[in-house]
């Protein structure tokens, strides 16, 4: 398991709109049309930087291994 500063660093890494939409959307519970609504983005644009702001912070972390 990650250490809580290998994944802080890791989230530093993504881009500012993969970031934000990973933590609005994972921890703070907001569902992707009200992350949409808070970036002032479409719901799918919201899927498409989930998509790529996990598989970015995947292999990120599996370097730090």
């Amino acid at each position: 398991m990650p250490e809580p500063s290998d994944v802080f660093s890791a989230l530093a890494k993504l881009s500012e709109r993969q970031r934000a939409a990973l933590v609005l959307h994972y921890y703070a519970g907001h569902s992707l049309k009200e992350v949409g609504q808070i970036l002032d983005t479409a719901k799918a644009t919201v899927g498409v930087h989930l998509t790529r702001g996990r598989r970015r912070l995947r292999a990120l972390l599996e370097e730090t291994r």
